[in-house]
């Protein structure tokens, strides 16, 4: 980290403006693209799921239908004709051969004689005198009985004619089921003649075929499908595998979907599934609910790439949105920096000038901000520093011109007696042309004209004192 650091130091202002600002917002582009993508996955798994439960139900209602449509037709038939049989006999009591007693005695042993699927039955209420009494003219265990105070009686005896559902259970069974019962009326006996059974037990008398065309006409997306199975994994309704058994079927990743859907009967979840032709596995969406009178699971299940196709191309136009966002941030960047470091570029050229000696530079200002201010320090800087160097030099001009005329010998040593610098004055006075001659000549000066203790003693008070004195 702190070598990334150095490194990082050692950038130009360019290129640190362009990875800073590139890095936040690439950053943001890519999590504002992640989250706006969940979110808007989550809203369309929301509604996919709705679709698929308001299919569901869609379906219940269809089979319900189907189902409802097939029992009234069927108790219809077989209640017309035993309304026909009651005819028959009351004809043969009107004609004399029989009488009313045994008119209906007759008519009740035969209906009394039919099954309706496994445990359903015919039977009769004499509603002469109802709604206060309701007696069971015709039953196959209870006749005789007045079962007025029973909720489905009344609504039949008012209704006379037509279809009923109610639930129900037979003396020996532990839960009510559902029942069917179709309703005819016969005036002369005043007797409501009544086909009854379990719902279940009609199955055999539903349509499949014209069921099975009505969902399979059904598309969930452009692959997806509805299909039905029961508890035990028998598909009843499904476009390639119907009268088939998937219950031990795993998905592509083997998941024992199919026993989890028969465990569960209700509810939803997702798998991997490739349909037949199909390349690859992808993942799909099911949600099921169970029609416990047929033992039935209705399935709709879709294909979720398939819905999420449109997020995905809202994802890529948002990443190159994103990218359009960072080239122009680039090059945005890119003339922000020129415009920044082109006067630095120029005050940095001006202090190497400076540097060099060059102590009349100048920068010029073209801006009030911090740029033009410190352009403004550095003119100021360089002016009094312009003025200072003059000073100096007029002052070593001073110096070097009472150094250069003095008719006294001055000269410059170090602190082991070494000659630097001596005046003409000296070197005449030594016995010298010139100070050059003499500083060839005579490199260090010995015991006659200076003693080096004396010198170093010297110069240490002058560090000390922070003084200047000259020999």
């Amino acid at each position: 980290m702190p070598k990334l650091s150095q490194n990082f130091n050692n950038f130009s202002l360019r290129i640190k403006l362009l990875l800073c600002y590139s890095i936040i917002f690439t950053i943001i582009g890519v999590s504002g693209s992640i989250a706006l993508y969940s979110i808007v996955k989550k809203i369309i798994e929301h509604d996919i799921e709705h679709d698929l439960k308001n299919l569901n139900n869609a379906i219940f209602k269809m089979v319900d239908t189907t189902t409802r449509a097939s029992i009234q037709n069927y108790l219809y038939g077989i209640s017309k004709g035993n309304l026909d049989i009651i005819q028959y006999h009351y004809d043969q009591y009107r004609m004399g051969k029989m009488t009313k007693a045994g008119a209906k005695k007759k008519a009740g042993e035969i209906m009394l004689s039919q099954r309706i699927g496994k445990t359903g039955y015919f039977f009769a209420w004499d509603i002469s005198k109802a709604p206060g009494s309701v007696i069971l003219a015709v039953h196959p265990k209870i006749q005789g009985e007045d079962v007025a105070a029973v909720d489905f009686v009344q609504k039949g005896a008012k209704l006379k004619n037509g279809y009923i559902e109610y639930e129900w259970k037979n003396p020996g069974e532990e839960i009510k089921r559902k029942k069917s019962m179709y309703l005819l009326y016969f005036k002369p006996w005043e007797w409501v003649i009544a086909a009854s059974s379990y719902r279940d037990e009609f199955y055999k008398l539903i349509n499949m075929e014209n069921l099975q065309k009505s969902i399979l006409s059904i598309k969930t997306g452009d692959t997806g499908y509805p299909y039905i199975l029961d508890s035990k994994g028998d598909v009843i309704i499904h476009p390639t595998l119907q009268g088939s058994n998937v219950y031990k079927a795993p998905d592509a990743n083997g998941r024992m979907f199919i026993q989890e859907i028969c465990a569960l009967k209700n509810g939803k979840m997702t798998y991997t599934w490739a349909n037949p032709g199909e390349n690859r596995p992808r993942e799909k969406l099911i949600v099921f609910n169970y029609i416990q009178e047929f033992d039935w699971i209705i399935a709709s299940s879709c294909y979720m790439e398939e819905y999420l196709q449109p997020l995905h191309g809202l994802q890529r136009m948002f990443l190159g949105l994103t990218l359009t966002f960072i080239l122009l941030l680039f090059l945005t960047t890119f003339w922000l920096s020129s415009y920044l470091t082109r006067p630095l570029n120029k005050l940095m050229k001006n202090f190497n000038a400076g540097a060099k000696g060059a102590f009349s530079v100048r920068t010029d200002i073209t801006s009030k901000d911090e740029i033009g201010k410190l352009g403004c320090y550095f003119n100021k800087f360089m002016q009094n520093f312009e003025e200072y160097n003059s000073k100096l030099m007029q002052s070593e001009k001073k110096y070097r011109s009472i150094f250069e005329n003095s008719i006294e010998g001055i000269f410059q040593i170090d602190s082991m007696g070494k000659l630097i610098s001596a005046n003409p004055s000296l070197a005449t006075i030594m016995g010298y042309e010139s100070p050059v001659e003499l500083l060839s000549a005579v490199p260090v000066l010995d015991d006659v004209y200076v003693d080096p203790k004396k010198i170093q003693g010297i110069i240490k008070k002058i560090e000390s004192s922070e003084q200047s004195t000259r020999l």
